[in-house]
């Protein structure tokens, strides 16, 4: 896990801890961030290999950067509700595993043979 993904974790959970008093609304949301991931996992697999990969890892990061931009909205309207914490966790997990799937299929393409190994 890469420290971006380690902020967004803890980042997550602090403001599910200050929107919910119930611990099992913080731990359902920790289970929602680790859920895509087996998930996606699949899907996201097949879909890097038979789309562009580098455009793939693009539109999964404009994906992330538009739900942390509307959880940065909901928070300043004050409309931010666990539930849309929890929608925007998951959409944050799917990303990330698209991202990520995509990111380690494009190496061979990006590396030399003779650097592989």
């Amino acid at each position: 896990m890469h420290h971006g993904a380690i902020a967004k974790l803890f980042g997550l959970l602090i403001v599910a801890v200050r929107l919910a008093s119930d611990p099992s609304h913080v731990a359902a949301l920790s289970s929602v961030l680790t859920l895509s991931w087996p998930i996606f996992a699949l899907p996201a697999g097949i879909i890097s290999d038979r789309r562009d990969r580098k455009w793939l890892m693009v539109w999964a990061n404009v994906a992330r950067a538009v739900a942390m931009a509307l959880l940065a909205l909901a928070a300043t309207t004050e409309d931010l509700t666990i539930w849309t914490l929890y929608a925007i966790a998951f959409g944050l997990g799917a990303s990330e595993t698209l991202a990520d799937t995509a990111g380690m299929a494009i190496v061979p393409a990006v590396v030399k043979r003779s650097r592989l190994d």
